[in-house]
């Protein structure tokens, strides 16, 4: 008998009560504080999360939360990574349809919408060096939906390379993204989809 790879649906919890996280993260008590990271956000914001707000979402320990992480910022910014990883992950490698990538990435935020709330709002509320992650992150997920983009046109902007116009392009999408995930709109970002495609085709 072979064994299915998660879906983006898939979800574990380590105890009774704990908020749950993604079924291809590792199943450590680490994967719980960050899932009751993000869900102290979802709650209260960054701002006003604390340790033991988190501990409690995971029905963990104070102890267990300082093995792993020095300090709230510190939890969170890991956070941060292991959402980007996922919706890498979701979008997929090199080229393929727009459609399919926009998709999955949209499935992703409606199944786990303290983890979009987490990527595109909270995370800059951690400082500079959230602020400069969440840079890094809209870049990293520009790139890679920009292989799936069709080529833009001679005559489409001629004052901007083909890369300063992808990067336009999916500027113009996290916002819309954005407008619903502040709203708490989050599980009907799949249906965004189409209206997202043909944003970045017009180019």
């Amino acid at each position: 008998m072979t064994s299915r790879s998660p879906q983006l649906t898939d979800a574990v919890t380590l105890r009774p009560g704990a908020v749950a996280f993604p079924a291809w993260w590792p199943r450590s008590p680490r994967s719980a504080m960050l899932a009751g990271m993000a869900a102290a956000c979802a709650q209260d914001g960054y701002v006003n999360a604390r340790v033991e707000n988190v501990i409690e979402h995971a029905r963990g320990s104070r102890r267990t939360f300082y093995r792993y992480f020095d300090n709230r910022e510190d939890c969170v910014l890991a956070l941060h990574e292991a959402i980007l990883e996922d919706c890498l992950r979701a979008v997929g490698d090199g080229p393929q349809e727009l459609e399919s990538a926009l998709w999955r990435l949209m499935t992703y935020f409606a199944a786990w919408p303290a983890h979009a709330r987490l990527l595109l709002v909270e995370i800059l509320a951690a400082g500079r060096a959230g602020a400069a992650r969440h840079e890094a992150a809209i870049a990293q997920l520009s790139e890679r939906l920009a292989e799936c983009a069709p080529t833009p046109g001679d005559d489409g902007c001629p004052a901007l390379t083909p890369e300063q116009l992808a990067q336009a392009q999916f500027g113009a999408l996290h916002m819309l993204v954005l407008q619903r995930v502040i709203g708490g709109q989050e599980r009907s970002l799949p249906r965004l989809t189409p209206a997202l495609v043909a944003l970045a085709e017009r180019g």
